[in-house]
């Protein structure tokens, strides 16, 4: 009787393991309902994740929009301008509740089809940076490289601005993507070993050392650029945009990459 017990208090805790792995996300623009006006005016897109709130669309230098591909619903972001000055806004959206913490890790994952008339030194793809290479998480794409970055850091010293602190998967050869075809990204946090993990087309590409730190994230989270539009602004296709509070297992992720 006690074996059975036990057996099936294992099997209980499988499966509540199982659930919790099987989360939906928190963030995931809904694209399908379109584009909406919110009460203060400004566009906006329904978030479909468990977090209450929306992502406001920002234009400006450029447009965000809405279309079809074989028969699904991505966003194209179509920037004018490279860089950001002063009054600059650059096209992207914005989650204004990001929660900071994330204490049982975070998945960020998108498919992306980077334009390759757009040769920047870098693109944020999904941001969450409070300042340049400062603390949260981001996908960065380099278009003259091809290369992507997954960080985090805690940005430049007080006393010393040219002291940036930053960490993560950077700069590496096995973290290039082709432009102008679909490449499923999906970065990783993992608290346990305290490791960033890249993956592209849900194979392991790249993973950090040990040890890193995840600091706290912005409370913008943002997509198509940096910082609200405040620069790095990509420009190309994406589509199945998704935030996780947890870590997503490679089998999820492979899961995902293979959906078309």
């Amino acid at each position: 009787m006690k074996i059975l017990l036990s057996i099936t208090l294992m099997l209980g805790a499988v499966a509540t393991a199982s659930a919790q792995s099987e989360n939906p996300p928190i963030l995931t623009p809904d694209l399908t309902e379109g584009i909406f006006q919110d009460a203060d005016g400004s566009n906006s897109i329904i978030n479909a994740g468990s977090l209450e709130g929306h992502f406001i669309l920002r234009e400006g230098e450029g447009r965000v929009e809405i279309v079809e591909d074989n028969g699904r619903k991505i966003l194209k972001f179509s920037p004018t301008a490279l860089a950001s000055e002063t009054e600059t806004r650059l096209p992207c959206l914005v989650f204004q509740k990001m929660p900071a913490d994330f204490m049982d890790g975070v998945t960020f994952q998108a498919r992306v089809r980077p334009d390759s008339g757009w040769l920047l030194p870098i693109c944020d793809v999904l941001s969450a940076r409070v300042s340049d290479r400062g603390t949260g998480m981001a996908i960065s794409y380099h278009p003259e490289s091809g290369v992507v970055d997954v960080s985090s850091g805690e940005g430049p010293s007080p006393d010393n601005f040219s002291d940036v602190k930053f960490w993560g998967i950077i700069s590496q050869p096995t973290t290039k993507i082709p432009a102008d075809d679909w490449t499923h990204l999906a970065a990783v946090y993992e608290p346990t070993k305290k490791q960033f993990l890249l993956y592209i087309n849900g194979q392991l590409a790249a993973e950090s050392e040990t040890g890193l730190e995840l600091t706290a994230m912005s409370p913008d989270f943002t997509i198509g650029a940096y910082r609200r539009g405040y620069a790095y602004p990509f420009r190309g296709e994406m589509a199945d945009i998704a935030v996780y509070d947890y870590v997503r297992s490679e089998a999820q992720i492979q899961a995902d990459a293979e959906k078309k």
